[in-house]
């Protein structure tokens, strides 16, 4: 196995659970706090894929373990680049890809939200920035649906000693602040509301197993590789997240 097959496999799972359910591991937890019906089926179906990767957990971790394991993680250590050029050029990419949607969708969908999406993702850099100074770790939502899942295996006493006896772990903290802020934001600013596609309860759940399962298996979801990674230049998680939109719009082709 190559050492990145995690990546691939696990993003392509992002992706095809993201279009099947219309949320991400983070975003469920804004549909929620909305009332979106179809949200708290994928939910639902966040913790079943929580639970379902801490089964097949110590099998992954044995085929890892036979992983040639890339020391170069990042783009500047890979191609012995400085951080300067690095973060120019991923700034181009950022804006050239912004163009083009904005080419696509042929709109000016700035204009149809509370919010410009360009201070929203000021916002974004501002909370990861926090996140760092305050708990020394980066942002990410995926690892609170499988401390969760562990949590329900604990139960049954399945692998007690690497479960853990309450949900006050980090991961699920951060993800309850962000269920918090999203309760805050909807009661205070209902027209800051979040607009979600509602889909059937059965396509909610498998997606949401299919993104969590996925994530855990790359290592991160859209905020621990998209945001926190991609910040960083980590090799992995541009794989990762180029995976994932080619698993979502596959699938978006496909249905």
């Amino acid at each position: 196995m190559g050492a990145y097959d995690g990546n691939v496999i696990g993003g392509l799972l992002v992706g095809i659970g993201m279009s099947v359910s219309g949320a991400c591991p983070g975003t469920v937890l804004v549909q929620v706090a909305n009332g979106s019906r179809s949200g708290v089926f994928a939910a639902l179906g966040c913790l079943l894929g929580g639970a379902l990767f801490v089964v097949f957990s110590p099998i992954l971790k044995r085929m890892a373990a036979s992983q040639v394991v890339d020391q170069m993680h990042t783009v500047q250590k890979r191609f012995q680049f400085s951080t300067r050029v690095v973060l120019l050029g991923f700034e181009a990419l950022c804006l050239v890809i912004l163009g083009l949607s904005s080419l696509i969708m042929k709109t000016n969908s700035m204009t149809r939200h509370w919010l410009s999406p360009i201070l929203g993702g000021v916002l974004i850099g501002l909370a990861q920035a926090l996140s760092m100074l305050l708990t020394r770790k980066t942002v990410g939502v995926s690892t609170a649906w499988e401390d969760a899942g562990r949590y329900i295996h604990s139960w049954k006493g399945v692998g007690a000693a690497d479960c853990p006896r309450t949900l006050r772990t980090p991961s699920i903290l951060f993800a309850g602040g962000v269920l918090l802020g999203s309760l805050i934001v909807a009661h205070f600013l209902p027209l800051a509301t979040y607009a979600s596609a509602q889909v059937s309860p059965v396509a909610a759940v498998l997606g949401g197993v299919s993104m969590v399962f996925g994530a855990r298996l790359a290592g991160g979801c859209t905020s621990g590789h998209g945001i926190s990674g991609m910040a960083s230049f980590s090799i992995s998680s541009f794989i990762t997240v180029a995976s994932m939109f080619s698993g979502g719009i596959l699938t978006a082709m496909v249905f």
